[in-house]
């Protein structure tokens, strides 16, 4: 997995973007247990921001109404950031199952943190798309935290490489 996104042809943005979104379903369909699961979605978080920086130029800032390619780009993006936070999702979600003895209160701190970041990601595109959000897109946010509550890891340290000003929050902030 690690060669393969290091091999991504980062120069053809398009390429890279529809590698990563075929890819990232074929891993959320997969059966893989979670702690593989979140292994590959940690890789995946590499060429996210990057394409994140890439694509956002084609609709962030630009005058409205948008282009139908620069909409498709923008939902291609809001899509990708959903992947990521589905995926995460899975992962807790799996681990949330999971009697308290077994299960892993850092991946599983990291996890929810996640899903709820990359969930962030895609509301924020929808906003500077002046979008409405999805019907029920709260309500998961919420059932998110309530789960962080739940287990008390809304508290716990998560460390993020990726973010650009904050390298380390939790799910309460």
């Amino acid at each position: 997995m690690e060669s393969w996104i290091e091999a991504l042809p980062l120069a053809d943005v398009g390429a890279t973007r529809h590698r990563v979104s075929a890819s990232l379903a074929k891993l959320i369909a997969s059966d893989l247990p979670a702690q593989e699961r979140y292994a590959a979605l940690e890789l995946f978080r590499s060429p996210i921001p990057y394409l994140s920086e890439a694509l956002q130029h084609h609709f962030v800032g630009v005058s409205f109404p948008l282009t139908l390619r620069a909409r498709t780009i923008a939902d291609q993006l809001s899509a990708l950031h959903m992947a990521m936070a589905e995926g995460y999702q899975s992962v807790t979600d799996e681990l949330l199952g999971l009697n308290t003895v077994r299960q892993d209160f850092t991946m599983l701190a990291t996890g929810l943190h996640r899903s709820l970041y990359y969930l962030g990601q895609a509301l924020l595109a929808g906003y500077q798309l002046y979008e409405p959000y999805s019907v029920g897109y709260w309500r998961l946010i919420h059932r998110i935290y309530e789960a962080a509550e739940r287990k008390g890891v809304q508290s716990s340290t998560v460390q993020d490489p990726y973010r650009q000003y904050r390298k380390s929050t939790s799910i309460a902030e």
